[in-house]
C-alpha cells in the first residue's frame, strides 16, 4: 500500500512539475497582450494536462453538493407584508320589492241583470262564482263596481288600492 501512494504521489508531483510552468506563462501580461498567430485546420491539439484536469475537477462543486451541511430551521417565516388597501365599499342593501297581486284567476263566464242589477258568473278552476257589485270571492277578492263592461276587481290580503279589470263586453 505504502508503494502505491508513493507511485501516486510522484506522478502528481511530475504533472505539476510540467503544467506550473504552463498555467505561469499564461499568466504573464506580455502573453496576454500579444496575439497568438491563428492555428491552420490541420494542426492538432495537445490534451490538457493532468494538473490541468485536477484543477478543473476540483473548481467546480455541485450547488446540491454545496448545500449539504449548511444550517437548517424549522422555523416558518412570517407572511410578507401587504400593501394597504382601502376597506371595500359598505353593500348596500335594497329594500325588498314591493309585494304585487297575482294575475286575475278568474274567467268571464256571462252576465245576468235582474232588476236593474247585474251578476257576473266566473269561473275560477272548476268553481263558479255568482258575484254583485259590494260581493267578497273567498275573502281574497272584493267586486267593487261594474260598469261600462268592465269589472273593477281588488286584491284583499295586500289591503292596496290595487285595481284589476276584468273586460265582459258592453252593458244594456
Amino acid at each position: 500500500m505504502k508503494m502505491r501512494t508513493m507511485q501516486l504521489g510522484l506522478v502528481v508531483v511530475i504533472a505539476a512539475g510540467f503544467a506550473i510552468p504552463e498555467i505561469a506563462s499564461s499568466l504573464s501580461p506580455k502573453k496576454r497582450l500579444t496575439k497568438k498567430p491563428a492555428l491552420a485546420r490541420s494542426s492538432v491539439k495537445r490534451p490538457p494536462s493532468p494538473m490541468q484536469l485536477v484543477v478543473l475537477s476540483t473548481s467546480r462543486i455541485d450547488p446540491p453538493a454545496a448545500k449539504l451541511f449548511s444550517a437548517k430551521s424549522w422555523e416558518v417565516a412570517p407572511p410578507p407584508k401587504r400593501a394597504f388597501s382601502p376597506p371595500p365599499p359598505p353593500l348596500v342593501i335594497l329594500p325588498p320589492p314591493m309585494p304585487e297581486a297575482p294575475p286575475l284567476p278568474f274567467v268571464f263566464m256571462g252576465k245576468m241583470i235582474e232588476d236593474n242589477q247585474t251578476t257576473l258568473f266566473l269561473v275560477d278552476g272548476e268553481r263558479v262564482h255568482m258575484v254583485t257589485e259590494g260581493a267578497i270571492i273567498d275573502n281574497i277578492y272584493k267586486l267593487e263596481k261594474i260598469e261600462f263592461g268592465q269589472a273593477t276587481l281588488r286584491y284583499l290580503p295586500l289591503e292596496t288600492a290595487q285595481v284589476q279589470i276584468l273586460t265582459f263586453g258592453e252593458t244594456r
